[in-house]
């Protein structure tokens, strides 16, 4: 059994898969490509985002909420 991968680098995994940018993403929840990239960049086990974007993240991919630390 595989252990389950933390929010970011899931985010980061779903996001090569389908070949999206950081700022597509951003527009996705409607922030600033920057606001969004210091999140996309920082070192730390979580995610940082409010649940509502990452629900809106979550829909996007079409993965649960919980993959992305919702």
């Amino acid at each position: 059994m595989t252990a389950p991968l933390r929010p970011l680098p899931r985010l980061k995994q779903l996001a090569r898969e389908i070949n999206v940018t950081v700022p597509t993403l951003a527009r996705v929840i409607g922030r600033s490509e920057t606001y969004f990239r210091k999140r996309w960049n920082a070192d730390t086990y979580l995610l940082d985002l409010p649940g509502e974007e990452i629900e809106t993240l979550a829909r996007f991919f079409g993965v649960p909420a919980s993959e992305l630390g919702g």
